[in-house]
């Protein structure tokens, strides 16, 4: 939903429409009211606040006063981003939950449209916070069963994410067919940040939920996003797809290459630790045959849009040599044995562990995941 679902037009729902009947100066008053809380960008609170004496405001509330035929003044204000006219709303009794008319447009209701909001984070958080602390609950659902929790992850608002779930939010409640977990790693970094997933998994988010057969850990592999991918591996010690079959690999390589061209080097080098860092973790194919696998990969390379090249498809075929067809490393089989007994928050565990910091960071993974670097530059750490 953008701005323009909520834009004012000259054909506004009135009191008319719900059997009242409004006088001259009434009608007067809602004009002004409309031209202050629909059409400027900043609204004169001090007019409306003046407008909100007028006759009319005492005999009917002011979540009855609606443009567009869809959403009052108090709705607009969640969703555009104006604290201060949200709170002026609320102190003259501003329905906070929405249930005292049925909205006619997708039955939302103000904390969701609140966290659906394009305006800054913090911003967001005010208003959020206005309306949870006001009575808003965190567990409503609107038209489309979502929670306002799942609507703060879309719109990559960490923040307000955060804060919902410390207020008892359900962090696996489900979004057209999707849990909020796998739709924040099904994006890439820059779309929904990784901290919002470690919000939900720290709040009881299953990283184990398949969507249509698959978890978060394709998803994640899919947006080349490795500290994504490294905080689910601390919420479980190996792949839950467990023995996969080679066309799954291999799909699982096409998604990542669709972000891998010739001229990011960046991209070719993600891609290469995220497989590293899939076979580390535990991932085991239902063949052992050889031959069948090296051309598949070599399949790859001549396939419809060349996804490997020759380049990339000889360095494929010697990591798979190193933790396919090579029997696992002595370290590497200590990892998996160790993390598969400090589940299920791995990280938690392991700092209670009293081991030195350069074995805890080889049992999250940091020897492979450090030689990622992102755009600025700033190599991947130790969660």
């Amino acid at each position: 939903m953008d701005d323009s679902d909520i834009e004012a037009t000259s054909d506004v729902w009135n009191l008319e429409e719900c059997g009242m009947k409004h006088n001259k100066e009434e009608k007067e008053a809602l004009q002004q009211w409309y031209a202050q809380v629909a059409l400027e960008a900043k609204p004169d609170l001090q007019k409306i606040c003046t407008l909100l004496k007028s006759p009319v405001f005492v005999r009917v509330p002011v979540d009855h006063m609606c443009f567009d035929r869809f959403f009052n003044a108090f709705e607009a204000a969640c969703f555009k981003g104006n604290v201060d006219l949200v709170q002026l709303l609320i102190s003259h009794g501003a329905d906070i939950r929405g249930k005292r008319r049925n909205l006619k447009f997708r039955h939302w209701q103000p904390l969701h449209l609140a966290c659906q909001s394009k305006s800054p984070t913090s911003t967001v958080l005010k208003i959020v916070k206005l309306l949870v602390e006001g009575g808003a609950s965190v567990s409503d659902h609107d038209g489309h069963n979502a929670l306002p929790v799942m609507h703060a992850v879309s719109c990559n608002h960490a923040e307000v994410v955060e804060y919902l779930l410390n207020r008892g939010a359900d962090p696996n409640g489900w979004f057209y067919c999707k849990p909020p977990l796998i739709l924040a790693c099904a994006k890439d970094d820059t779309k929904i940040h990784p901290s919002i997933v470690s919000s939900l998994l720290a709040a009881g988010a299953d990283p184990n939920t398949p969507n249509f057969n698959q978890d978060c850990i394709p998803q994640a592999c899919a947006c080349l996003s490795i500290e994504k991918l490294l905080l689910l591996f601390a919420y479980r010690s190996t792949l839950d797809i467990g023995v996969v079959t080679l066309g799954d690999i291999t799909s699982l390589m096409e998604a990542v290459l669709r972000k891998t061209s010739s001229s990011d080097a960046a991209h070719k080098d993600k891609y290469f630790i995220i497989l590293e860092l899939l076979f580390a973790a535990g991932l085991k194919f239902a063949t052992n045959n050889r031959k069948w696998i090296e051309n598949e990969i070599v399949t790859l390379e001549c396939g419809e849009n060349r996804a490997l090249g020759v380049e990339l498809t000889e360095k494929t075929l010697i990591l798979f040599n190193s933790f396919v067809f090579s029997p696992k490393k002595l370290l590497t089989l200590c990892r998996l044995r160790i993390r598969s007994c400090i589940l299920p928050d791995i990280d938690v565990n392991l700092r209670s562990l009293p081991v030195p910091a350069s074995i805890r960071r080889f049992l999250q993974f940091g020897d492979i995941a450090v030689r990622a670097t992102y755009a600025d530059g700033v190599a991947v750490a130790e969660l």
